[in-house]
């Protein structure tokens, strides 16, 4: 007896594909701020080191970016503005590697420790998901 159980599964699916990836990255990133959330004592430790780093708001930032970087990742749990989710992460991401990973150099782990290879993964993940979301010009 022999069961082809996807034999009436699309040949190409890369909608389902990228639904994929989006739910797993969001699930992966709200990590970070729901701890941010449930640490207030780190939270205001972060925003001091920011504010001696010359970082405006003070303690205010932290909250700032835990605020857009959660919502960022319910707009992309939810398939809402994906786009504006995107880029709310990216910035996260990208500031996070220039300001601190990146001087650890590439590995996570391994041969290193707290290098940007994850953030690298992360900033193409959501890079591909804004261009396939973009809005594209009806002709």
């Amino acid at each position: 007896m022999n069961i082809d159980l996807l034999k009436n599964v699309p040949v190409q699916r890369p909608a389902q594909g990228l639904a994929i990836v989006r739910t797993a990255v969001a699930l992966i990133l709200i990590v970070h701020p729901i701890h941010g959330m449930m640490d207030p004592a780190g939270m205001r430790s972060f925003g001091e080191g920011l504010s001696a780093d010359g970082f405006p708001l003070g303690i205010a930032l932290p909250w700032l970016i835990v605020a857009l970087q959660f919502t960022g990742c319910l707009g992309l749990v939810f398939n809402r503005v994906v786009v504006l989710s995107c880029i709310f992460n990216l910035v996260v991401l990208i500031v996070g590697v220039f300001y601190i990973h990146i001087s650890s150099g590439w590995f996570v782990v391994g041969a290193g420790r707290n290098g940007v290879e994850y953030s690298l993964l992360l900033i193409a993940c959501l890079s591909g998901m804004m261009w396939a979301y973009w809005p594209r010009k009806q002709q």
